[in-house]
């Protein structure tokens, strides 16, 4: 017979990383009182005709709340299985608590929404933007959330108004510098590291203890064993702005004090290495499938990769 600590160790939900359609399989064991409070929940605001992104006249929030007739007309056009119901209440659910300040009014940006997207993809509703935690979102999808709710949102057209150069008169960097780091290196800079923009830290170069200045043009996205790896001792990295080469203005890496090449981190924007390689990768699906086989260099030491997570991989 189970028990409450044994309910409690076998807790969770599992966010599966996304497919090819940029669609994310979930997974989860709830304990009784949140698939009660789940199942009440779903009652309202996933009955027939209510929060129905394929219908303008459908009811929004629960169903306590509207016209009945309404409802009724709403459930009569309903052709969505009761699992679609599900995924469009439990949508319309953060909707509205964003809407409604669920992600706090906090000077964090870690867990607020904050999307990067080019300015070309914005104005055409095409391609795909990448919010901080590391999802990729089709950027007609980006237009309609900032209808619901106020996303820090980066467009790259012109230089910010905002102070980017802090010098030695503080360590933490700023907001604006966060966010300026995000548009560039999309989370931590490691060749190899997947870990997103949400969990990282402004990682100094030189680091802040040896004189390094938290400067746009000094700062570098790195999660926590990557930033605590960068040693000038035998076994650590060393890390700096490239300054020629293709991949000008993006953090190389390589072992402290050796002649090796510096490497940049493509796992979390492959797309930016494709025009490096025109010659090597043509239009056609069977070269770029063995082009993204290509094997990498082993990343600087720091946490391991999670099961289950896509790491795209690149030219050696």
């Amino acid at each position: 017979m189970t028990d409450d600590t044994d309910r409690a160790r076998t807790r969770g939900v599992t966010l599966a990383p996304q497919d090819r359609r940029l669609m994310s399989a979930i997974s989860a064991k709830l304990t009784p009182a949140a698939r009660a409070k789940l199942e009440a929940l779903l009652v309202s605001w996933a009955a027939p005709g209510m929060n129905s992104p394929d219908d303008e006249q459908s009811p929004s929030g629960s169903s306590a709340n509207v016209d009945p007739d309404a409802l009724a007309a709403a459930a009569e056009r309903d052709t969505r299985s009761q699992s679609q119901r599900n995924h469009d209440a439990l949508e319309a659910m953060w909707t509205f608590l964003i809407a409604n300040g669920g992600l706090g009014e906090g000077t964090s940006l870690s867990s607020q929404l904050v999307v990067t997207a080019s300015l070309d993809d914005l104005e055409s509703r095409s391609g795909v933007a990448t919010t901080a935690t590391g999802t990729r979102l089709p950027v007609k999808d980006l237009v309609e959330i900032a209808g619901d709710a106020t996303p820090w949102l980066e467009v790259f057209a012109t230089a910010s108004a905002q102070v980017l150069y802090l010098g030695r008169g503080k360590r933490f960097a700023s907001k604006a510098q966060r966010l300026a780091l995000f548009g560039r290196d999309r989370g931590c800079t490691a060749p190899g590291c997947t870990v997103p923009w949400s969990r990282t830290q402004a990682h100094h170069m030189p680091d802040w203890q040896d004189g390094g200045p938290t400067d746009i043009d000094h700062l570098g996205g790195a999660c926590g064993g990557h930033n605590r790896s960068v040693d000038t001792k035998p076994g650590g990295w060393e890390t700096t702005i490239l300054q020629s080469g293709p991949f000008t203005g993006r953090v190389g890496w390589r072992p402290a004090g050796s002649n090796e090449p510096w490497k940049v981190n493509h796992a979390l924007q492959p797309e930016k290495i494709l025009p490096t390689f025109g010659d090597r990768v043509t239009a056609s699906g069977s070269a770029v499938e063995k082009w993204l086989a290509c094997r990498i260099p082993a990343p600087p030491p720091g946490p391991p990769v999670p099961p289950g997570t896509d790491v795209v991989r690149y030219p050696a």
